[in-house]
């Protein structure tokens, strides 16, 4: 019989998140500016939203192509920062040198990300609790591609492997990290609302973006802490 894994608890989980984050807040930061700034870039244009600026591309698919095309480029500066975060919270590097190694990842990172995706979503579109169980068995996949250099059908098993016999406490402590990130989230709102109500132009949207900042790396590292607990 396998011997029961024992995680540190949520909290602990949380400390740690924080202080690896404002330990490498800097390179973190300039890893996440390129992808926050072409999320500003369509918001503030309103090129990715034809009922936020109908003037921009009513009658004009020039303008409308563009917005499609910088929404494309965007995704892929996403995930591309994503991985570069791996490396920026695993090793001690520098944020260009980060974004060179994602480089060659992130093929793989999408392969694997699309396929976990597509799983899950295919869990949850008969029932939810299937998109749940997919979801707490394949989180970890795209940590093993990059840090195990496993192939995407290997990662997607090697993540169901780590989470095999304690399913129930990683649900837990994935649940917690996402009530964290929700908590971030609500804050981050009711921050841009106020200024909203206050009438500052433009000043709501750059605080919603600048809020990725510390959203997404926080998840990333948090994560990164629970699939070290399972190795």
């Amino acid at each position: 019989m396998a011997e029961a894994k024992i995680l540190k608890s949520p909290t602990a989980l949380l400390s740690a998140s924080y202080e690896l984050y404002t330990q490498k807040f800097k390179t973190i930061a300039r890893v996440m500016l390129p992808p926050t700034f072409l999320t500003l870039l369509l918001t503030l244009t309103g090129l990715n939203d034809k009922n936020r600026a109908p003037q921009l591309t009513a009658h004009n698919p020039g303008l409308t192509l563009l917005g499609a095309a910088l929404t494309l480029v965007s995704i892929v500066v996403w995930l591309w920062a994503v991985v570069a975060l791996f490396y920026v919270i695993s090793e001690k590097i520098d944020f260009q040198a980060a974004y060179r190694k994602a480089w060659e990842k992130l093929p793989s990172y999408f392969g694997v990300s699309l396929v976990a995706g597509l799983a899950i979503l295919g869990g949850s579109v008969f029932l939810i609790i299937p998109g749940i169980i997919f979801y707490v068995w394949f989180v970890f996949a795209t940590y093993v591609l990059v840090f195990e250099k496993k192939g995407i059908i290997e990662s997607l098993k090697q993540s169901k492997k780590y989470v095999q016999g304690a399913w129930f406490a990683v649900a837990g402590r994935l649940l917690v990290g996402l009530l964290a990130l929700f908590l971030a989230a609500v804050v981050v709102s009711l921050m841009a609302g106020i200024i909203n109500i206050l009438r500052v132009p433009l000043l709501p949207d750059v605080i919603s973006a600048l809020g990725q900042i510390f959203m997404t790396p926080f998840y990333t590292i948090y994560l990164y802490f629970l699939y070290k607990e399972l190795k």
